[in-house]
């Protein structure tokens, strides 16, 4: 099947959020960089679950894509919040790194879950939930053992 031009956008938006989030992962937080790879990777995500809401390719109805747009945003808001608020520093630091992470961990973990389902061997919801379950397993392990050292080596600096 072939894919939409929705879907084609769809498709790059994730894949150029993808990038941005190893762009943001590399560099040093908190600098002018870190903040405009940051909005870039912002602005892509919202565009990337705006699309994924308005995509029906692979559910004639709201399907666990969807709410995986809707868990998505929700992670991005709550991160961005964090950072336009900025009270008391440490939490909102914190924080910040925290939903972002997530916001990363469910992207890749709805990508691979996409690329899944084209395979078509199992029911859509397995398809989408083994596959999620085990990236955001490795996710939560990383984010939780790695973000307070880069929290702690972040303050360290600043």
């Amino acid at each position: 099947m072939g894919m939409t031009p929705l879907g084609i956008v769809h498709f790059a938006l994730a894949l150029l959020c993808i990038a941005l989030g190893v762009a943001i992962f590399s560099r040093r937080k908190g600098t002018r960089s870190h903040k405009r790879i940051g909005i870039s990777y912002l602005l892509g995500m919202l565009l990337v679950n705006v699309s994924a809401l308005m995509t029906y390719e692979d559910s004639p109805t709201f399907g666990p894509f969807h709410w995986l747009a809707i868990m998505s945003l929700t992670t991005i808001a709550c991160g961005s919040l964090n950072v336009i608020f900025k009270r008391p520093r440490r939490i909102w630091v914190e924080m910040h790194a925290y939903f972002f992470c997530w916001s990363y961990a469910g992207l890749l973990a709805a990508g691979v879950s996409q690329i899944i389902t084209e395979v078509e061997i199992l029911p859509m919801q397995v398809q989408v939930l083994l596959p999620s379950l085990l990236i955001l397993g490795i996710g939560g392990t990383l984010i939780h053992t790695r973000i307070p050292g880069v929290l702690r080596q972040w303050r360290g600096s600043a």
